[in-house]
């Protein structure tokens, strides 16, 4: 950091990331040397007649024992200073020029061998593999050169974006920015059913990714090492975080009682109706992978796709997601009132169905799963909920778009209105998993006016409501978050947060890249191969002891419910430490908001995850209440 500039332009590349390229290049050049060498040393017979064949030699000796020079040389040059020494580091372009050059060289000589190949009598056979040998590999390694010259190019490197004249704030940068990341989407989703109608969507994504990054001076490299000595102090800061807005947190679970619905016991059985979303894909989490076959007799005929006319129940040809719902949930094909598993931008997949066994019509909406889904999650701007009551408050654009789909949806089809003629004293529930979380939790506001005693399951959600939506919620939506989940705690804000602590974590560093990579990569491989796992740290689980912490940080902060730039998780929230699931506590979104890099940060958003965490909690109830005390 910054980017490499090289050839009058920016690449993806920082001047100290080529430690390992110049130090593997280095070593496969002095083998190959050393190879050469000894050929010409050994001066087999037949073989010293041929003229041009010794040239090749000698030229190619040569060049491989000038270009490992270069390459040690670029690898020390590379490994010097820290990430943010760019000036110890300010021989590396001449370097990478001369690299360069010496690059046509190869080309020439891997050239000149092939034609030698050709012209060649056959009298000398270990002199003619030899020069076969070393023409395909250098020309193999003139194609893994360019490769890497195409994945490290920057469309936004050229000098007129980020010199001084044309500063990274310019608006011809944002244009260009602009214009980049909507062909980027558009080549991502390239696989997606987005009709041209959506189209708009990609401008409107592609602005708020150019905005959200403009001015960011980070190569990949750069993020990572920044990651890995991030993760070191967040182990260490860890309840620094869960601390923040706790007194505002702790006021606002104060002002309404936890109403007796939310219980773990709830919340395990509606996860497994959330898990039967994901279709097949989830079946094989919940099975064996062999057990897909079982799926086959309530899975229709892949024969019969054109002959498909049921308006309620939208699959594929064989109906493989249909099948795996009534499997994973339990729910006959009957209980299913209406099931669509199509999907697009801002239309997610899902399903409503009658449970008979506790009572409930539910609303079953999925979560991540598709390149549509990814958009609706980038779809990160913000919205105001549509609501004619005097609390004004934002929702992340994407949930809160597709939460009006669903809408629109079951008002078009009488879906509700069809389930609840036949079981009037039922109540309605709704349920979902990560993003499918956070839409259901905005539907649930949105259906709250019609449905006031609903009931909403809420699993490691997006954040997706501003501090006043929080509000709104408290009594009606239950979310259950484990550990370091990331998607709770994943805003724009927090994302801004987590960069400048990036950059802030590597300008503390002193060590070189290479260091820092090279000792994350030896951890891991220790931790693999011995098991030798950390313990967490622990920051206690029981609501008491957060609150006499609180009492000693601060008094609630009332700009909090009023800065609507922040958008937090949704509802009451049952918090589970790792590995300590007995005593789960109580929290609101405004915990969540910053993200804490660790290595569970995506495992803890798994749906088995969390749903070993509820086990182990009923279990540990089951075995206190069989406790005798003498």
């Amino acid at each position: 950091m910054p980017a490499l500039n090289f050839l009058g332009r920016k690449w993806l590349v920082a001047c100290d990331d080529f430690v390992v390229p110049a130090g593997i290049d280095a070593c496969l050049r002095i083998i190959w040397f050393i190879g050469t060498f000894a050929f010409l040393w050994l001066k087999i017979s037949n073989c010293e007649e041929s003229v041009l064949s010794n040239y090749f030699l000698y030229a190619a000796a040569v060049d491989l024992l000038f270009t490992s020079c270069l390459s040690l040389s670029l690898m020390f040059a590379s490994a010097r200073g820290s990430v943010l020494e760019v000036g110890k580091r300010k021989c590396v372009p001449i370097l990478l020029f001369i690299k360069l050059v010496t690059l046509l060289c190869d080309a020439v000589i891997a050239s000149f061998g092939i034609w030698l190949i050709t012209q060649m009598d056959r009298t000398c056979i270990a002199q003619e593999v030899f020069i076969t040998a070393t023409s395909i590999l250098t020309l193999i390694y003139i194609f893994i050169v360019m490769v890497g010259v195409l994945v490290c190019y920057d469309s936004l490197g050229a000098s007129k974006y980020w010199n001084i004249e044309a500063s990274s704030n310019s608006l011809n940068f944002f244009k260009k920015a602009q214009y980049i990341w909507r062909i980027r989407l558009k080549l991502f989703c390239c696989c997606a059913d987005i009709s041209e109608e959506n189209d708009f969507i990609y401008v409107e994504i592609s602005t708020f990714l150019a905005s959200f990054l403009n001015g960011i001076d980070l190569v990949p490299t750069d993020i990572l090492s920044g990651i890995i000595t991030l993760s070191q102090k967040h182990v260490l800061e860890r309840r620094k975080h869960m601390m923040q807005h706790l007194p505002e947190s702790l006021k606002l679970l104060e002002s309404t009682s936890v109403p007796d619905w939310m219980t773990a016991e709830n919340a395990l059985h509606f996860l497994r109706i959330a898990k039967s979303t994901y279709g097949w894909i989830a079946f094989l989490d919940v099975f064996h992978p062999w057990s897909l076959c079982v799926l086959s007799p309530q899975a229709g005929c892949c024969l019969q796709c054109g002959n498909q006319d049921n308006e309620t129940k939208v699959d594929n040809c064989c109906n493989l997601n249909f099948a795996a719902v009534q499997k994973i949930s339990n729910f006959s094909e009957s209980d299913i009132v209406f099931a669509s598993f199509r999907n697009s931008i801002h239309e997610p997949a899902f399903y409503v169905a009658v449970n008979h066994a506790r009572k409930y019509v539910v609303i079953a909406i999925r979560g991540t799963r598709s390149f549509s889904d990814l958009i609706t999650d980038i779809d990160a701007e913000t919205l105001y909920f549509p609501s004619e009551g005097k609390r004004k408050f934002k929702c992340h654009r994407g949930a809160l778009r597709s939460a009006l789909f669903l809408q629109n949806k079951l008002d078009e089809l009488n879906i509700l209105e069809r389930a609840f003629s036949e079981n009037p004293t039922y109540s309605l529930a709704l349920t979902g998993h990560s993003l499918g979380g956070s839409i259901a939790a905005i539907l649930a506001l949105l259906l709250r006016p019609k449905y006031p005693d609903l009931q909403c399951y809420s699993y490691g959600p997006l954040a997706a409501l501003s501090s006043l939506g929080i509000v709104e919620t408290l009594e009606s939506v239950l979310t259950v978050v484990i550990g370091e989940d990331m998607a709770p705690r994943l805003s724009a804000s927090s994302c801004n947060e987590l960069r400048n602590q990036l950059i802030g974590s590597l300008s503390e560093n002193g060590t070189p890249k290479y260091k820092i990579l090279a000792g994350a990569c030896w951890y891991h491989i220790q931790k693999y191969f011995k098991m030798s796992y950390q313990k967490p740290v622990s920051c206690g689980h029981e609501n008491q002891v957060y609150r006499n912490d609180a009492e000693n940080i601060s008094h609630p902060d009332a700009d909090v419910f009023h800065d609507e730039s922040k958008m937090y998780a949704p509802g009451r929230i049952l918090y589970f430490e790792r590995k300590v699931w007995d005593k789960p506590f109580w929290l609101t979104g405004l915990n969540l908001q910053s993200i804490i890099i660790n290595p569970d940060m995506i495992a803890d958003h798994q749906p088995h995850r969390i749903q070993h965490a509820l086990d182990m909690y009923l279990r540990s109830i089951q075995e206190e209440s069989h406790v005798v005390v003498v």
